[in-house]
């Protein structure tokens, strides 16, 4: 029987897993956005992807295709390359359509960071809203036993104490460590990933 699991916490659970692994082979896949010349492809535009693939130095290039390229390369730097944002503007060529799945998607992803240096790794959580929980950052600051964290989002810059409680395996288990909020417009200040004692 196939199965098939994907999540930011799945690392986490087979690694502490307590049930028999399944008899058989384990294959890791990861899936990137789309490239250009996939989205060309989604877009049916066949000839120009065959353009751009097969010139050749001694090949004339007419400024048509070239412009049409141009054209949907901008398309496509506002489209992106996630697929279902792709194959919205495939179906409905609405930019507000488009634009309502990047919004569903920011509201729902997140990206886990680790930063390491001379004092240990940092587990760094970004965030597109203003607002989530932070029950991977909480995994983690249980799982290396970190005492800070940092958060990129929409919010003013903060430093709080966090105390809560993670779930490991059957035990809930309590955390305490120092969160680092940040806004994503300072994404370059990491002077001030490590905070001083509150």
């Amino acid at each position: 029987m196939p199965v098939v699991s994907a999540g930011s916490l799945l690392e986490f659970v087979l690694a502490r897993h307590n049930f028999e692994m399944p008899v058989g082979r384990m294959e890791y896949l990861f899936l990137g956005p789309m490239s250009f010349q996939e989205y060309l492809l989604a877009h049916g535009q066949n000839r120009l992807l065959d353009l751009i693939n097969t010139f050749g130095w001694d090949d004339t290039f007419s400024e048509a295709a070239h412009e049409k390229l141009l054209s949907a390369l901008r398309d496509f730097f506002v489209v992106g390359g996630m697929p279902e944002a792709v194959q919205k503007s495939v179906d409905e060529q609405d930019l507000n359509k488009v634009l309502d799945v990047h919004a569903s998607i920011c509201e729902t992803y997140q990206d886990d960071f680790l930063a390491a240096d001379a004092r240990g790794v940092l587990p760094i959580e970004v965030k597109a809203g203003q607002s989530g929980a932070l029950k991977s950052l909480h995994q983690f600051v249980l799982h290396k036993k970190v005492s800070q964290a940092v958060r990129y989002d929409l919010n003013k810059p903060s430093r709080q104490m966090v105390a809560c409680a993670a779930s490991r395996g059957d035990r809930v288990t309590p955390v305490e460590f120092t969160l680092t909020s940040l806004p994503l417009y300072m994404i370059h200040r990491t002077d001030l990933w490590y905070s001083q004692a509150l």
